[in-house]
């Protein structure tokens, strides 16, 4: 058979701009994309190889040629959302950024890439992620500078991670809420010059005196 991949899919996304005075910001944004189609993974079987169930790899089939008996499929959703609000305080800008983005995808592969279920697997990947970043910037003389805060919480895995198939035997292999949650939290500054961009360089001279 020859394997062609399509599919099809809808992405949009949107701003909303509300402005409380001339000082004072909130821009709302959302995203949303939807994909169903095939996997789109080159199954076919190398010339020189040989698969388990014994069946050779030819020389004689394209590129794209395939050998499977089940039909590998991804589906995929995506939705988003972010709030950045900047409040101008005269010699400082405040900013603080909320965004949370949340993926389901699901995958169906035929992992034997052979016309026997020897190997196949169900896996929906579920991922959701949440984000807080906080920034306050300034100048003082001749010296601009930004202080910031970064805190990260996401969770990512599979449920069910699911693998059929005579490989595995007559009872399917099934794991339940196979997830790994990431925390992060980062702070930091960074001074810059008004006078120069070359900090760096303007120091080391300094210090070489």
């Amino acid at each position: 058979a020859e394997g062609l991949a399509f599919g099809v899919g809808v992405t949009g996304g949107s701003k909303l701009l509300v402005d409380f005075s001339e000082d004072t910001r909130l821009v709302l944004s959302g995203n949303y994309s939807k994909y169903r189609g095939d996997e789109g993974m080159l199954q076919g079987p190398v010339a020189s190889s040989s698969l388990v169930n014994g069946q050779q790899g030819r020389g004689d089939l394209g590129f794209y040629d395939l050998n499977i008996n089940l039909h590998s499929r991804l589906r995929t959703r995506s939705y988003g959302t972010s709030a950045t609000f900047t409040h101008d305080l005269g010699s400082m800008k405040r900013t603080s950024i909320t965004a949370y983005q949340n993926l389901l995808a699901i995958v169906q592969p035929d992992v034997d890439s052979t016309p026997d279920t020897f190997l196949h697997a169900y896996l929906p990947e579920k991922t959701r992620q949440f984000s807080q970043e906080l920034q306050l910037a300034g100048e003082s003389g001749k010296l601009r500078w930004i202080l910031g805060a970064y805190y990260l919480k996401g969770r990512t895995g599979y449920d069910p991670f699911y693998v059929f198939g005579a490989a595995i035997g007559p009872t399917p292999f099934d794991i339940r809420n196979s997830f790994m949650t990431t925390e992060s939290i980062a702070g930091g500054s960074r001074p810059r010059s008004m006078a120069s961009r070359d900090v760096p360089s303007r120091l080391r001279r300094l210090l070489r005196r």
